[in-house]
């Protein structure tokens, strides 16, 4: 009777066994699930996080593109460079001021924008521009191609040349809205009476902006040379992604204050702490993913003695 019983214990406890999932199975894809939520969440903080670090980059290298260019035109000799500026205000000279025309033909336009600032060019670059309300300094590059403006600002082919004068208007197109770096996505905080500057050579030209207006695409109006005015127009795209006006940002002639740029010290303080914050926050995720791993991986060793303290108490 007492062996009977024995038996048919014996058979409840290894059939309940049987009917229950196997622990190492279930330990295997509660590790897999696990993997693949740290995953998908690493993925996603990638992506949130891919404009920041992006933009940080191009920032810097920027500031080295600009900082190539000052040291380049620190080893041009005076006459050299006078003989450029002197280059320069002579196709400024021969422009067209009554009306806005495509400089080139389309078997020379290739050739033909590659040469038309050819006198300007330093390491590839006419330029830079300060933008200290937004905190942007870009070089700027001849043309307003798609492989120009992902790099930084285009001069508008057909407009003045970027050595200042009366009755010149030079204009500088950019981006907006791009994910790896800003250029001008922030251009609608630029206010009336903010200063922006344009360094061309060892000239520093500062443009106070008195005019900010949205125009159709192939509105050319305002953008033609007024006579005797020296003015400097930045171009963009509006709404921000949308892009169906552009929206432009017109600035005349001032003395040049070097105090009231935005120094490269300010630009780089800010980009840094962007990079201590993305830092931290990358060291305070790892350490949580860490804790939750090592808390779930406690519980089930907690568990799991609790399951072996039990069968053996059923099988005593």
């Amino acid at each position: 009777m007492n062996h009977s019983s024995h038996d048919s214990h014996n058979e409840q406890i290894f059939s309940q066994s049987a009917s229950q999932p196997n622990p190492q199975n279930t330990q295997k894809r509660k590790k897999a699930n696990l993997i693949i939520a740290v995953g998908i969440f690493i993925l996603g903080l990638g992506i949130f996080l891919y404009p920041t670090i992006s933009n940080v980059y191009y920032t810097f290298d920027a500031q080295k593109e600009i900082a190539d260019y000052d040291q380049s035109v620190k080893s041009i000799s005076e006459q050299e460079i006078d003989k450029k500026i002197k280059l320069a205000r002579a196709y400024n000279a021969a422009l067209d001021s009554s009306k806005l025309v495509e400089p080139f033909t389309p078997s020379q336009k290739k050739e033909g924008i590659k040469e038309y600032a050819r006198m300007l060019e330093v390491k590839e670059k006419i330029g830079y521009i300060d933008i200290p309300a937004i905190k942007q300094k870009l070089p700027i590059y001849a043309g307003t191609s798609d492989e120009v403006l992902s790099e930084g600002m285009g001069h508008m082919e057909g407009t003045s040349l970027p050595v200042g004068g009366p009755s010149t208007h030079t204009v500088l197109a950019g981006h907006r809205g791009l994910p790896d770096k800003k250029i001008l996505t922030d251009a609608d905080q630029i206010k009336k009476g903010d200063v922006f500057y344009i360094h061309t050579l060892n000239l520093v030209l500062a443009y106070k902006v008195n005019s900010i207006e949205v125009i159709e695409p192939n509105d050319f109006a305002p953008i033609l040379v007024e006579s005797g005015k020296d003015l400097a127009s930045l171009l963009t795209c509006t709404p921000l992604g949308v892009n169906s006006h552009r929206l432009l940002i017109t600035g005349y002639r001032i003395a040049y204050a070097p105090s009231h740029e935005s120094p490269l010290d300010e630009i780089y303080e800010m980009q840094r702490r962007y990079i201590i914050a993305c830092a931290i926050s990358l060291c305070v995720i790892i350490a949580l993913i860490s804790m939750i791993f090592l808390l779930r991986k406690n519980i089930h060793t907690g568990m799991k003695n609790m399951r072996i303290t039990n069968d053996n108490k059923d099988i005593s």
